[in-house]
């Protein structure tokens, strides 16, 4: 039995949206398709981790984005999915290109793992930083 959502046969919508799938697959982590989220509206999100309530919306650029009306009932559905608990992370074509692909898989495998996604790099304290120079060490 088929969990719902979850097909990867399903019609995309876009270029981008085949793109991100093809090389979301190659990690190995099922992810829902054309996720139907809402309990009365025929609201849906690109792709989304139902269990964990986090869709994924990959925005294009044109007819179905760049309309004032479409704008207007994006937003309607993205508030309406927050209402109801979900977190929604967008991404663009750039963020899908060849050269940049595999960075926006590790930032989602992080927001999965509830891994924090900017953590600055460890700073050395006052002290370390003098027993550093005092043994001659430059870093």
């Amino acid at each position: 039995m088929k969990k719902k959502g979850l097909s990867q046969d399903k019609k995309y919508k876009s270029e981008l949206e085949k793109r991100f799938l093809l090389y979301w697959k190659k990690t190995g982590i099922p992810i829902a398709t054309q996720y139907p989220f809402h309990p009365t509206r025929q609201f849906r999100f690109d792709f989304a981790f139902p269990e964990r309530k986090i869709a994924i919306e990959i925005q294009g650029y044109g007819m179905g984005h760049a309309s004032y009306v479409s704008m207007a009932k994006d937003y309607e559905r993205h508030n309406e999915a927050t209402q109801l608990g979900w977190s929604i992370y967008y991404f663009m074509g750039i963020h899908i290109k060849e050269d940049a692909i595999h960075k926006t898989i590790d930032y989602l495998i992080k927001v999965l793992k509830g891994q924090p996604i900017n953590q600055p790099p460890p700073r050395e304290t006052g002290a370390e930083l003098l027993r550093r120079l005092l043994d001659g060490k430059k870093s």
